[in-house]
């Protein structure tokens, strides 16, 4: 069997978004993915795409991309990395994250776009084991409880257990639950030690 290339992949990907029947939600495909090539080293993925994203055709441009970028710039720099690109669970658009809450039977398009991200993903990653990094922990959200069911399939196995699952930047969430682990330190030591890896294990969500 031949390997695809991971522009293959999101060639394949953004073919399939495009087929998707959306009548209740317009997809926003981001316009970097036409660009991406294989020497890409690290993916960040948040919810969907809101206002700011959809008149610009990119992902993690608004309010919650400005928040991100402070994390995105040492984050990459301890790692090691330079060349990131942008996903969401769904690249179905709304306003608010909250207002894509209704049930599997309204959303079916929302749920099957999901799906084809974490399949392109999953893809990307047995391509290139890159790290990849999920923004987005409110399982009362339809799009986290969703994304959440389809990575714990069996056949995503192998992607679950290397994603690093962290608060959403947006209203500072991210960096709270950071900081919650940098004061949680302070209750039993005046000082602490913690490098970098630590403090994004501690902080992360499992699965």
């Amino acid at each position: 069997m031949i390997e695809k290339s991971i522009k293959q992949i999101i060639k394949e990907y953004i073919n399939q978004l495009n087929q998707l029947e959306t009548a209740n939600f317009e997809v926003v495909i981001n316009e970097d993915w036409y660009t991406i090539d294989d020497d890409i080293e690290i993916i960040y993925c948040g919810d969907n795409p809101g206002k700011t994203e959809k008149e610009k055709n990119k992902y993690f441009v608004g309010k919650a991309g400005n928040e991100l970028d402070l994390f995105i710039k040492v984050n990459n720099s301890r790692l090691k990395v330079n060349k990131s690109i942008f996903f969401n669970k769904t690249p179905c658009y709304s306003i608010k994250t909250k207002d894509i809450t209704k049930t599997k039977d309204v959303n079916q398009v929302v749920y099957n776009s999901i799906q084809l991200t974490i399949k392109c993903l999953a893809e990307i990653y047995e391509v290139k084991q890159i790290p990849i990094f999920i923004f987005g922990t409110d399982e009362s959200s339809y799009i986290v409880k969703s994304f959440k069911e389809i990575i714990n399939k069996t056949e995503y196995s192998k992607l679950k257990a290397n994603l690093t699952i962290l608060n959403h930047p947006s209203y500072n969430s991210l960096f709270g639950a950071i900081g919650k682990v940098l004061i949680s330190k302070f209750e039993h030591d005046n000082e602490i030690r913690i490098n970098y890896n630590e403090l994004i294990e501690e902080a992360k969500k499992n699965w």
